[in-house]
């Protein structure tokens, strides 16, 4: 399977590319960041060569909705939200030359369907990426095409880096498995929904948080 991961190159998506590369798939990771391996190992593929997506690019402003710049929620909104929805329409174009149907795996945000103090505009963004997921499992569920996306948790990455201590205790407190996720808890879902065995699955939402939302 040929795979593009967006937002590949570090944190989940990085943890991403490699899960799929070691499960034997060719995979196109893009990201802001440089591909830390000395050779590369993931091929320039054209978009139509793309057996599925997995659209994990994203970016988190913390910070109360009055403190917040119209500048920070227009990249929130432009990065979180408007990519995906570009980067869907350019790969339903060019894989329906292909006569083949695509699978589509969104990661979305814990955020998305429960509010988080600091994460209003993220949790907007993150919702919206939901609801545009439903619509395409809708309008082309009958031409064999799949979306589904996954609300992780709270993730050892760098968007938790920066929170306090308190904040981290709080928070494992909270959870009833009482850690924090790490990006290798949310990789093989993502892997079982762009794999033949989900081939029933479209327009879901997954959550994976540790159970701090049961």
């Amino acid at each position: 399977m040929h795979i593009l991961i967006t937002g590949g190159t570090r944190g989940l998506g990085y943890c991403l590319t490699l899960d799929c590369l070691d499960s034997g798939h060719t995979v196109h990771s893009i990201g802001r960041s440089t591909w830390d391996h000395a050779q590369p190992a993931i091929p320039d593929l054209p978009w139509d060569t793309y057996d599925a997506v997995v659209f994990n690019a994203g970016i988190a402003i913390d910070g109360v909705l009055p403190g917040m710049t119209q500048e920070q929620i227009s990249t929130s909104v432009q990065v979180n939200l408007v990519s995906a929805m570009c980067g869907t329409m350019a790969y339903i174009r060019k894989r329906l030359a292909t006569e083949h149907p695509g699978v589509v795996v969104y990661i979305s945000s814990l955020a998305a369907e429960h509010g988080f103090k600091g994460l209003s505009v993220y949790g907007g963004t993150k919702a919206g990426l939901l609801g545009f997921m439903r619509g395409m499992a809708r309008e082309w569920g009958s031409y064999g095409w799949r979306f589904n996306a996954i609300c992780p948790g709270f993730l050892e990455t760098d968007m938790t880096a920066a929170m306090t201590e308190h904040k981290r205790h709080q928070l494992i407190n909270r959870t009833p498995l009482h850690r924090l996720g790490t990006p290798q808890d949310i990789a093989p879902m993502v892997r079982f929904l762009l794999s033949d065995a989900a081939s029933w699955m479209t327009g879901q939402v997954v959550t994976i948080d540790g159970g701090l939302t049961c």
